[in-house]
């Protein structure tokens, strides 16, 4: 997913539920794909209120949690067989709280919405 579809995503939802928002990102800023994606959204429509705000998550807790639900989410889906032990954290740690589901969103417009995977795994065999 490009930056200008992230951020266009991102301003349809926010336009969708009536609300306005804020893009905080990791990194320094000098990716300027992120600011340029803002930039072109029409100014008398658009919900993302500024232009993207980039903190080094070494500096914030965060954008520190930000980045642990990110790759939770990302570990749940791409089940890598060396990282095991992180399968399940998204829906049994953060899923709940997430406002889409317990489950990541699928991004590939070809698959249905819903549990990624089925559970190949029962926790009882951990590796790191």
């Amino acid at each position: 997913m490009s930056a200008a579809d992230l951020v266009t995503a991102l301003d349809l939802r926010l336009a969708e539920n009536d609300e306005y928002g804020l893009i905080i990102m990791d990194g320094d800023g000098t990716d300027p794909s992120y600011r340029g994606a803002h930039r072109s959204l029409k100014l008398a429509t658009r919900r993302i209120v500024e232009d993207p705000a980039f903190q080094g998550s070494h500096l914030s807790q965060l954008v520190q949690l930000a980045d642990l639900v990110a790759y939770s989410a990302y570990m749940h889906v791409l089940r890598q067989p060396a990282k095991q032990l992180m399968w399940d954290w998204y829906p049994d740690l953060l899923g709940g709280s997430c406002m889409v589901g317990g489950q990541p969103l699928v991004l590939d417009p070809e698959k249905e919405a819903g549990p990624v995977l089925p559970r190949e795994w029962d926790g009882s065999a951990r590796s790191h």
